[in-house]
């Protein structure tokens, strides 16, 4: 039988190891992107995983039925972090083209891609946050003596 507080920390481990593995690809996303220029094909797996994640983290919940509340300055927060990363990249950007003389298509290509991808992944966390909110609300609701 395992104690209740080794099981407790085990699952905080693993819960902070994917976080790790989410960052990571964002991180590894970005970098082949703006630094390599890499295309979809190359991006895949950072794309399925950024997107997976929280479709994942859903249906599980809802199997195991639980709800995560996500705070709205957390939220504010790390919508704010996102544009933060969002004007660097820009930045950066306008530094690479100027320095390689990209012409207006590859511009226009490079730009497409990553505002795709960004609304993606953005558009699934958005989704994401106002389910889990709702969810948390009802089984709230549900459970309330």
């Amino acid at each position: 039988m395992t104690d209740e507080r080794i099981k407790t920390g085990y699952d905080k481990i693993r819960s902070e190891f994917m976080l790790i593995v989410y960052f990571a690809a964002l991180i590894s996303f970005i970098i082949k992107t703006v630094v390599y220029g890499a295309d979809f094909d190359k991006n895949l797996f950072e794309f399925l995983i950024l997107v997976i994640f929280p479709i994942y983290q859903t249906v599980r919940s809802h199997q195991l039925g639980i709800a995560v509340r996500i705070d709205k300055n957390k939220t504010r927060s790390s919508f704010i972090t996102l544009f933060a990363v969002f004007a660097i990249l820009i930045i950066y950007g306008i530094y690479k083209i100027k320095s390689t003389n990209m012409n207006t298509e590859e511009i226009l290509e490079v730009v497409s891609y990553l505002v795709a991808y960004i609304a993606a992944v953005t558009a699934v966390r958005i989704l994401f946050i106002k389910h889990e909110n709702k969810r948390f609300e009802n089984l709230g609701k549900k459970y309330d003596d």
